[in-house]
């Protein structure tokens, strides 16, 4: 059929070729593993696979397979980025099975419902993996051993696979309130594949970069395009993929030419001064989201790579249609979603299932060779979204996608959706999901869900309806989430909740949920402040410009070390205020700001409201140190293994709580959770009281500091960076640190100096000290779910502190451990000898400084 015909019929089909493969995927990568078996097929860190070890230890994988798997039945893989990963799934494939790629870190409640729909039997785990598996009732199969004793040798021969085999399943969100699974088939896969290969000439020099999630099918052309074509494929350690730092780091330092973002993510990268440093880069294709034109115009002006836009529903082997950005910005007027693939058929059809003109607005479908075969074990499903075609179409059988787009040009334009569904961060979410599970709330009597701009960002929204009046939105919205992260993945959690006093309602008395998603943008805008303009900094350093910025707006006092009695008295003396001296007798209470402690620390008066990007705003002295707390904590989750256990009106003691970011997270973990939080610097500690009266009611906050022995000691407090204050508080250390760790974040030594000249001049003064065991004896507490240690190498004086027959109380313990003269051993030494298993990782941000995090859990 030509082209024009097509256009006229509201079709558009691609190029037809022949993708047929008698063996599916693992046959293509036997033709490359034959002429060059031992070329490095993947590599991840310092580990490398040649092409010969993946056959072989594939092979294994398979026979096992064979040996145990149910015929026909999804073999679910919850193995972690490496390259025992694509052992894994090309072993899966050569057994002739699909296969069902589950994440570790989701809610168990969320694993056992995909795994009832699948009805699967076998699991490929890993050592960390396994028992979650067996849990669920499933025969696991551990993939490092099994690799790792695969004998060198030939290859085995390989199973034929037909077209319409299963290849793989991946759920996806669901409408009524359950994920669905989406079977795709080998010729679709197939057919992806070779069409990516063959038109952006992918062969054995290119070093393609493999980081989305496994669960996302972006993943399957970042595993099996590598292997295809010769080429390697690097994969990016777990959980790296979130931080464009460090996926800039590795396409320099690992010479990647092919790499895939999500708009939104690669609206960050852009934002880092290493992004224009990542030169090896050939081909950056997006697709998951719209892609933004002023993010396209900013690419080209930062890269020389060709930047691509992909479209393609899970109900479709991964993209369907392409489009290639123009090279100059001033070319970019608008992104399109472009064309067909191979074998592919995209036609765009009205209300009534009919072709509309070119230029008209309809819905689009998808035919051909990429179609799934459709939802796994629900065939209802499956009728209502895979539909007969039209009258004269060139498909019989079509996928309703439920995008809007127009035909202009014989280039597809993407116009929004006809539903609800929405995109965050790539991943497709049905908002009915989500209020399926706040509907059986019961503290709720109704919700919606909505996905709201917020500046450049789109966020999911709840509007809730408390069952009671005289419910404190904070605490029932800490609640909310806590309850939905049990049961939805991280993205299916909103991050914004607020209060519905009415359900607006349409004409037609269907919830208006435009007149909602208004409301949530409109409230969640209000008030935001409005970034001062660069004046000294080049608007390529996005990041040094905003921290130098931030440091001017700090009301400096002199920066010489110096007692501050004098100082407090003369300020008391001249408000008519009383003077600061006394210790107080308990802890503050959210409401009752109290006084401070013994000698203040840190007068100056800059403490500001900031808005959090969950919606919430704290006090703070400092935004730079808000932010960043904020994200460590709640987005990258520093604190979430060692929390998973806290329970309802359990204990946890908050030691180094600065303005009270970690307390709110524990508070947040399960119902009146009773947390103790202890800062002694006067303005961080105000502060804390503030923000804990406004988020977490029940927490009660402590001007102490917490060392080894009662009494009184001298406190180094910085006003510039009052997250690094602290009883050992040295400025030639704390410089090394901030520029290491902004050295992390993208800049380079000498702007990190610039940042850091002058923040770290300490104001001394006497602080009050206390002990654990003091505190366990003083608040009657008998136990203790988690300890948390944050106190800027005062660490192993608060554990010292603790008394021989106090350690029995604590159930597990979490503190940051700077590493100085073999601190970090001592410490673990230490929680070993008390009875804890113990373990420490080094967060990705915290790469080439001593800061470790370190874990212990009661045997």
């Amino acid at each position: 059929m030509r082209q024009e015909e097509a256009v006229t019929r509201g079709e558009l089909v691609g190029r037809k070729v022949d993708s047929e493969t008698v063996h599916g995927v693992p046959g293509l990568v036997r033709a490359v593993s034959r002429l060059n078996p031992t070329a490095v097929a993947a590599q991840a860190g310092a580990r490398t696979m040649t092409y010969r070890q993946l056959e072989v230890r594939s092979d294994a994988v398979a026979q096992a397979l064979r040996d145990c798997a149910t015929p026909g039945l999804p073999v679910v893989v919850v193995v972690p980025r490496s390259t025992e990963l694509l052992v894994a799934l090309l072993g899966v494939l050569k057994a002739g099975l699909p296969y069902l790629p589950v994440e570790a870190q989701d809610p168990p409640a969320r694993v056992n419902q995909v795994l009832e729909v699948a009805g699967s039997t076998t699991a490929l785990v890993t050592a960390a993996t396994e028992s979650m598996m067996a849990a669920q009732g499933l025969h696991t199969i551990e993939i490092s051993s099994l690799a790792a004793g695969a004998v060198e040798g030939e290859p085995e021969p390989l199973l034929e696979a037909a077209a319409e085999q299963p290849a793989y399943v991946l759920f996806t969100s669901g409408s009524t309130g359950a994920p669905k699974g989406v079977v795709v088939p080998n010729a679709a896969l197939v057919n992806r594949l070779l069409w990516m290969r063959d038109a952006y000439r992918i062969s054995l020099t290119d070093r393609i970069l493999q980081k989305t999630p496994v669960t996302f099918d972006v993943s399957g052309w970042e595993l099996w395009l590598p292997l295809i074509s010769g080429a390697t494929c690097v994969l990016l350690s777990p959980e790296e993929h979130r931080d464009p730092v460090l996926v800039a780091r590795a396409v320099v330092e690992q010479q990647i030419t092919v790499c895939h973002f999500v708009p939104s993510m690669l609206r960050e990268f852009l934002r880092w001064p290493d992004a224009a440093r990542c030169t090896s880069l050939r081909h950056v294709f997006c697709s998951g989201e719209q892609l933004p034109v002023e993010v396209a115009r900013d690419f080209v002006s930062t890269l020389t790579a060709a930047l691509h836009n992909l479209y393609g529903p899970t109900e479709a082997a991964i993209d369907v249609s392409h489009w290639s950005c123009p090279a100059a910005a001033a070319d970019i007027d608008v992104v399109c979603i472009g064309r067909p693939i191979d074998n592919c058929v995209l036609t765009v059809l009205d209300e009534n299932g009919l072709p509309v003109p070119p230029g008209h607005e309809g819905e689009l479908h998808i035919g051909g060779v990429p179609l799934a075969l459709g939802y796994l074990n629900r065939p209802d499903l499956t009728a209502k979204a895979f539909v007969g075609a039209p009258e004269g179409s060139s498909v019989k059988r079509l996928y309703r996608t439920g995008d809007r787009v127009r035909l202009v040009d014989g280039e597809l334009e993407y116009l929004g959706r006809v539903d609800d569904q929405v995109k965050i961060r790539g991943q497709r979410i049905e908002p009915q999901e989500i209020e399926h599970h706040l509907a059986a709330h019961t503290e709720l009597n109704g919700a919606a869900v909505v996905a709201g701009k917020v500046a450049e960002d789109v966020e999911l929204v709840a509007w809730v309806q408390p069952a009671s009046a005289d419910a404190e939105s904070s605490p029932l919205f800490g609640r909310l989430r806590s309850y939905l992260a049990d049961r939805l993945p991280a993205a299916y959690v909103p991050t914004r909740f607020l209060i519905m006093d009415e359900t607006p309602l349409t004409t037609s008395g269907k919830l208006d949920r435009a007149l909602l998603r208004r409301r949530a943008e409109e409230r969640l805008t209000d008030g935001r402040p409005t970034p001062a303009p660069s004046r000294e900094v080049s608007a390529e350093r996005p990041l040094l410009r905003e921290l130098l910025r931030e440091r001017k707006h700090v009301t400096r006092q002199d920066p010489t070390p110096a007692p501050l009695r004098a100082a407090v008295k003369q300020a008391a003396d001249s408000s008519g205020a009383e003077p600061v001296a006394a210790v107080p007798e308990g802890p503050h209470r959210p409401g009752n700001p109290g006084r401070a402690g013994a000698e203040s620390v840190g007068t100056s008066k800059t403490a500001m409201d900031v808005p959090l990007p969950d919606g919430r705003t704290v006090r703070c002295p400092q935004a730079t140190d808000a932010h960043m707390l904020w994200r460590e904590i709640f987005e990258s989750g520093v604190y979430a293994e060692a929390a998973k256990g806290i329970a309802r009106g359990e204990t946890v003691l908050d030691v180094g709580a600065n303005i009270g970011i970690s307390a709110m997270y524990f508070a947040e973990q399960a119902d009146d959770v009773r947390v103790l939080a202890f800062e002694p610097a006067t303005d961080v500690f105000g502060c804390l009281v503030e923000n804990l009266a406004r988020h977490s009611s029940a927490a009660q906050a402590f001007p102490y500091a917490v060392a080894d022995q009662k009494g009184q000691r001298t406190f180094g407090y910085y006003p510039l960076t009052p997250s690094q204050s602290g009883l050992y508080a040295d400025p030639r250390i704390d410089d090394q640190l901030t520029i290491a760790y902004l050295r992390n974040r993208g800049l380079d030594e000498e702007e990190a100096a610039k940042v850091c000249e002058g923040i770290h001049a300490p104001e001394y003064a006497t602080v009050e000290v206390v002990t654990i065991s003091d505190i366990l004896a003083d608040n009657h507490v008998d136990r203790v779910a988690l300890l948390k240690i944050d106190v800027e190498r005062a660490e192993l004086d608060v554990l010292r502190g603790i008394a021989d027959d106090d350690w029995h109380r604590i159930r597990s313990v979490v503190v940051e451990v700077q590493d100085i003269d073999g601190r970090l051993d001592i410490c673990s030494n230490l929680l070993a000898e008390a009875g804890f298993t113990v373990s420490h990782q080094q967060e990705p941000w915290l790469a080439d400084t001593n800061l470790h995090t370190l874990m212990a859990t009661r045997l």
